[in-house]
């Protein structure tokens, strides 16, 4: 786990080295164990940089350092390959000989021995990667299946640049004097203020700057004379060939048994784990089966607690699972962290916009790990993708059900009147159902309409603007994945779970925990996120996945694990989905931080908010649809306050 750098360019070494060094200066925060750089010629007058900082945790010796080279080959690399051990005997039966223990030298000589795409194939892991190839002259990027790991470039003529994160690319162009880096994609930008989807394919909040995407490979190439040619390849793509419908108690042991072998492969390290315990059924799950089925009663727990917010704080579930595990649990109020200095200090760290007040809420859980020296920490990310959690899939699943069975219409709403009292919202209203069925159909079969109904709910959120989004560019659409039409056939539910994974929500939920975590130089790892898990649980049914006669989401995890769980954690019936009390944070402890940039005169003259209405969020209000914790006009306050201050941090330019 660590942060990498690589610059492609017409410069002279010493040019060259120096803005990757400082470039990698901004980064130090992902590795405080140590530095290295190496440098090579890439052809007459084009030399390639790279550089790196190191997080050590496997393998702590100097024979894990990076950059590390084989032969031809020099890897930068940033992540970790759970199956290495494995990977290493195989490796050693063929005759490779290793000098250390470390995950990156397996890495590097399984690429020297199979080639890069098949060696990604066979590793089960989370990484980005810099890849320089002496022989061929080629540097290459790529990002593990699901982007747990990050990297970000730019491409500039002859000029490549690249890092872990936007902050290490902007130190790049300002050493090389490259001011256009700092442009704002402003299509991505409206995008994010009118609650439309914006973390979409390669593009980011900043025009030039774009993202290598998930399971892809991008090689870096040049001619004498020529500009850097950069060639995009996928190496991994989740399709329903890859997820074989599977059902039954059989079926229901295999992903028991899938999650233990992620959970253990997770578990390996040579410096202590942890595990974040909200309290919610994801990492509960993860906590009590680390705990029962392996043993791991060393595991420490940490936990986010809301007391002066009652509708946020889950310490009854949290207390629950440590009585049923006895572990020990670190506790954390982000509220004891909430100054309008640490607030812009924690933005300023995420180089982009964030959705909301619960990605602090996750920053403070990791300064308390870091205040107990825990350097690795399990995550429930991607359960929710994986499994079905949101309610959006209780919906859809339904819908699933009613285009399944049209003849059972009129049987399906009178179980809706059946179970209308102790059925969560999103059961109450069949309307709902239909509706989503429609809109489901549309983009599979129709989607000219689907795109003009989405540039209707664009041109609708400029109606009562908290932002005047005529200023910007209009959002493009995106288009949908690959095999989303494919999974939609196969239900309306598994075609949501796979956007969702391969499309906007799984990407924003890692890159605010990559970017959390690493402040602080924490790893985090995400059981559920284990490929060979997720391709099992998009081949399960939509009644395996989702309970059919109560709506209960995540049905798969509550029955495999019913004799690892507390009762209490089993059968809740409510999702409080990481919450924090935002509305109450802004009018608040920020008070002071929102109050001097409303009032600020740049603030006014860049003709983006609607002063006024911004104003109101300072005020109790109804609550929002999102969340109770929040308000329709706390909402957009908190949006405004993040893009107010990340244009002035980032110097960015509209």
């Amino acid at each position: 786990m660590c942060g990498i750098v690589a610059l492609l360019g017409p410069v002279d070494r010493g040019t060259s080295l120096a803005a990757a060094q400082q470039a990698r200066a901004v980064l130090a925060h992902r590795g405080p164990d140590g530095e290295g750089a190496f440098q090579a010629e890439a052809r007459a007058g084009l030399t390639v940089t790279l550089a790196h900082r190191r997080l050590a945790i496997v393998d702590l010796s100097a024979e894990g350092a990076q950059p590390m080279t084989r032969g031809a080959l020099t890897l930068c690399f940033n992540g970790e390959i759970y199956n290495h051990k494995a990977l290493r005997q195989a490796l050693s039966a063929r005759g490779v000989i290793f000098r250390g223990t470390s995950d990156t030298e397996v890495l590097l000589a399984l690429i020297a021995t199979v080639g890069l795409p098949d060696a990604l194939l066979r590793c089960n892991g989370m990484f980005a990667l810099l890849l320089w190839d002496h022989h061929t002259r080629t540097l290459w990027l790529a990002r593990d299946r699901f982007g747990k790991k990050p990297l970000y470039y730019l491409h500039a003529g002859e000029h490549l640049l690249c890092a872990s994160e936007i902050k290490g690319v902007l130190a790049l162009a300002d050493a090389l004097a490259l001011p256009s880096a700092r442009l704002v994609d402003q299509a991505t930008l409206a995008s994010y203020l009118a609650d439309l989807e914006y973390e979409t394919g390669s593009t980011t909040f900043f025009r030039h700057i774009q993202r290598v995407q998930p399971g892809t490979l991008i090689a870096a190439s040049s001619s004498p004379g020529q500009p850097v040619a950069l060639h995009s390849s996928v190496y991994y793509q989740l399709s329903p060939a890859g997820c074989p419908l599977v059902d039954g108690p059989a079926a229901d042991d295999q992903f028991r048994d899938l999650l233990q072998s992620a959970l253990s492969l997770r578990l390996h390290s040579d410096v202590p784990v942890a595990a974040s315990l909200s309290g919610g059924l994801d990492s509960s799950s993860l906590v009590c089966l680390a705990a029962g089925a392996l043993g791991r009663r060393d595991l420490q727990t940490l936990s986010v607690v809301h007391p002066q917010s009652p509708a946020c704080d889950e310490r009854p579930f949290i207390d629950a699972v440590l009585q049923h595990t006895g572990l020990v649990n670190w506790q954390i109020d982000p509220l004891s962290l909430l100054t309008p200095e640490r607030f812009c200090r924690f933005l300023d760290a995420h180089d982009e916009p964030v959705g909301g007040a619960s990605v602090f809420a996750q920053h403070a859980l990791f300064d308390l790990a870091h205040a107990h020296s825990l350097h690795v920490v399990l995550s429930g990310q991607g359960a929710d993708e994986v499994l079905g959690g949101y309610h959006g899939a209780t919906v859809l699943a339904q819908a699933s059900q009613l285009l399944a069975h049209p003849a059972q219409l009129f049987s399906l709403f009178s179980l809706f009147s059946l179970f209308s009292l102790a059925a969560p919202p999103s059961l109450r209203r069949p309307r709902q159902v239909l509706q989503s069925a429609i809109r489901a159909q549309l983009a599979t079969r129709a989607p000219a309409l689907y795109q003009r109904w989405l540039r209707l709910r664009f041109r609708h959120a400029q109606r009562h603007p908290a932002f005047f989004l005529r200023a910007l560019a209009p959002p493009p659409f995106p288009l949908d994945p690959p095999h989303a039409r494919a999974f939609d056939r196969r239900s309306l539910l598994h075609g949501y779970l796979y956007r969702l994974l391969v499309g906007t929500s799984l990407s924003t939920i890692l890159r605010y925990e990559d970017r959390n975590s690493m402040y602080f130089g924490i790893e985090t790892r995400a059981p559920f996120l284990d490929y060979r898990l997720v391709q099992h649980c998009l081949g399960r049914t939509v009644s395996a996945l989702v309970a059919p006669h109560t709506g209960q989401p995540k049905a798969l995890l509550r029955r495999a694990l019913a004799t690892q769980l507390p009762d209490k954690v089993r059968r809740r019936p409510d999702k409080v989905g990481f919450a924090a009390p935002e509305d109450a944070w802004l009018r608040g402890p920020l008070r002071p931080l929102v109050a001097d940039l409303l009032a600020s005169s740049a603030m006014r003259q860049r003709g983006l908010y609607n002063i006024p209405r911004l104003l109101a969020g300072f005020q109790p209000g109804t609550p929002h649809r999102l969340s109770p914790s929040l308000t329709a006009d706390s909402y957009t306050l908190w949006k405004a306050l993040n893009v107010e201050r990340w244009l002035r941090h980032h110097r960015a330019v509209l």
